[in-house]
């Protein structure tokens, strides 16, 4: 039963994606530069598209490494009484938070309490003014940054999604014929 609830989530993110792919991102100002990455802020948007749209960049939300990268992705974008999108999220496994990116999770910096999925509906990490971390309902549309990595090849998991996506349609129309 866990197995077909995640491939059912893996099938809706993947065409939640596939729908949610702008022709061009919305950025916001200059791109910045960071330990070697190149960092954009996008326009406020669910945090959905904001990862779809991170991904014709090139890249995906920002992956946060350690406390430096942490201040400084707020000191550089955020704005004081919002949130700033990042690409940690649970959406795949409830309680189990992975960075879109696929990189493997060695640091985070939850509020006290957090993360507490209100409601059972929150599944994206957002950046707060207190440099903390909070897990927020797909319905926020809070400003995100990009972060591309210079002659990155695309993330397996990208494709992945994608490809689940569509499977999952196939499935989905064969069992409805039946």
């Amino acid at each position: 039963m866990r197995k077909l609830r995640l491939e059912i989530v893996m099938m809706a993110v993947g065409l939640t994606l596939m729908l949610a792919v702008p022709a061009k991102a919305a950025i916001i100002g200059d791109p910045v530069s960071y330990n070697g990455h190149t960092y954009y802020l996008l326009d406020g948007k669910p945090w959905v598209n904001q990862e779809a749209e991170a991904v014709t960049l090139g890249g995906h939300l920002v992956t946060i490494n350690d406390v430096a990268e942490n201040t400084w992705l707020w000191d550089t974008f955020g704005i004081d009484g919002t949130g700033l999108f990042f690409g940690f999220n649970d959406v795949a496994i409830e309680d189990t938070f992975v960075w879109s990116s696929g990189e493997p999770v060695t640091f985070t910096n939850w509020r006290f309490g957090e993360p507490n999925n209100v409601d059972g509906n929150e599944d994206f990490g957002e950046l707060g003014s207190d440099y903390k971390w909070n897990d927020v309902s797909p319905l926020h549309t809070w400003r995100a940054v990009a972060e591309v990595v210079p002659n990155a090849v695309p993330e397996p998991s990208t494709f992945l999604l994608i490809g689940s996506g569509l499977t999952g349609l196939v499935v989905m129309r064969r069992r409805r014929k039946k």
